[in-house]
Formats: structure tokens, C-alpha cells, sequence
């Protein structure tokens, strides 16, 4: 029996679309900063002290907050229409809320 000349080729690709695979497959929620919304903001609230002070609604759906703290840390989460928020940054310098565009000066 003779095998392929080409078999290490086919060996080769296959492994390379395993590896490309594992690489490019989207990683879990945990993975990313998110949890269910309660596991992320009870953190917020009690280690840092912060509070919403904005908040927003995208199209897709996800409630887009920014949260607070009395120091001027703030955090940037965003959300799921299922229940699931995601850290989207993380800030220690102030957070300066901007007049909202029409309003008098």
C-alpha cells in the first residue's frame, strides 16, 4: 500500500484550520469582563462606591452606562438585552459630564 505524497500537506492544512479555529473563536462572556448584570455592578457599588451617571440605549438594544465613583474612577458597561453586562473601560481620571448639545449656555 502507498500512501499519498500529498498526505503531510492535508495533515499541514488540517492543523492549521484547527489552530485558526481556536484562535478566532469568539471567547466566552467571562472571558471578556461580562457577567450577569448583579455579578458586575454589586462590585461597582460596594469596592468603589460608583453610581450611574449616564446612561444610554443603543440600537442594537444594550443599555450603555457609565458609572461613577466619588474619586473620579469610572467604568464603561454596556448591557444585553438578556441580562448580561460587559466592561467596556476602565477609567481613574475625573469623568466630566458635558452639556448635552441644545442646551443654553
Amino acid at each position: 500500500m502507498r500512501l499519498d505524497p500529498r498526505l503531510p500537506l492535508y495533515l499541514l492544512m488540517g492543523a492549521a484550520l484547527l489552530l485558526a479555529a481556536f484562535v478566532l473563536a469568539p471567547r466566552p462572556a467571562a472571558a471578556q469582563g461580562c457577567a450577569r448584570r448583579p455579578e458586575i455592578v454589586e462590585p461597582l457599588k460596594k469596592r468603589f462606591g460608583e453610581r450611574p451617571a449616564q446612561i444610554a440605549l443603543s440600537r442594537d438594544g444594550r443599555v450603555v452606562e457609565v458609572w461613577v465613583g466619588p474619586n473620579g474612577g469610572w467604568t464603561l458597561l454596556s448591557t444585553s438585552p438578556e441580562g448580561f453586562t460587559c466592561i467596556l473601560a476602565i477609567g481613574d481620571q475625573d469623568w466630566e459630564t458635558l452639556e448635552a448639545p441644545g442646551t443654553p449656555a
